[in-house]
């Protein structure tokens, strides 16, 4: 879903176990995975760049006018093997220059400055999240790398709207573990989207059947168990469905 493809960078994420429809008011864990994708070359320094939306879908707002606060997505925590990860939380301004990335370096040796602009829908206001990765470096064939991040869905959130969470892989290093930027660029991985849809609330269907299966036929009565699940803090009223069974 979330992958990158690197042909000359060795770097690659995807994102797995998550849930696309987060309620709001409410946190959504999912975990971020970090594997080497080249068949030959190790990379040193491996962390992530994480861009949530926490401006939400109208994107205004700086969060300092009451009233006026984020309703997007928000970071909360990273974890990896149950440990916290050193995260940095940065805030994308409006300044065309951009705000400089917290070690990484382009092949001047010069921090890689970030701006809103580098990814099309994002705007000032905006986080982005580095995870520094607890490794020296990362082979080929080497175990993928599983980090739990944790975001919070802000309860004034737009429903039903899709919000683009961006993850960009990277090896601050490159090919070696030393920092000579201007000898041995860092690698950059290709960064791809993944959207989430803030809901108000979620319904599920259960198969109470012993090992979710039946024979057919009167005498062969079985149950299913819907549940609704409404976000946190909110009030739904006359709220009704129905669930209509085939033939």
């Amino acid at each position: 879903v979330f992958a990158n493809d690197p042909p000359t960078s060795a770097q690659d994420t995807s994102f797995v176990q998550l849930e696309t429809d987060p309620l709001i008011g409410e946190q959504n864990a999912f975990t971020l995975r970090f594997a080497n994708a080249s068949p030959t070359d190790t990379g040193f320094g491996p962390y992530v760049d994480l861009y949530l939306p926490q401006t939400g879908a109208d994107g205004l707002g700086d969060g300092t006018i009451p009233g006026d606060e984020h309703d997007g997505i928000g970071f909360v925590s990273a974890t990896y093997l149950g440990q916290s990860l050193t995260s940095h939380v940065i805030t994308l301004t409006d300044d065309p220059a951009g705000v400089p990335h917290p070690f990484a370096k382009d092949s001047s040796g010069n921090p890689r400055m970030i701006t809103p602009t580098d990814f099309p829908g994002f705007k000032a206001g905006d986080q982005l999240v580095v995870l520094e990765l607890p490794l020296g470096s990362v082979t080929p064939g080497q175990p993928a790398v599983d980090v739990v991040v944790t975001t919070t869905v802000d309860a004034k959130a737009d429903i039903n709207v899709p919000l683009d969470v961006v993850a960009q892989a990277g090896f601050r290093f490159g090919g070696d573990p030393v920092d000579n930027p201007t000898a041995d660029p860092p690698l950059l991985g290709t960064a791809s989207t993944q959207p989430f849809t803030p809901t108000l609330y979620r319904i599920t269907k259960e198969n109470l059947a012993h090992e979710y299966e039946t024979a057919t036929g009167p005498n062969f009565t079985q149950q299913f168990r819907l549940r609704v699940d409404i976000a946190d803090g909110q009030t739904v009223t006359d709220l009704s469905f129905s669930d209509t069974l085939p033939d």
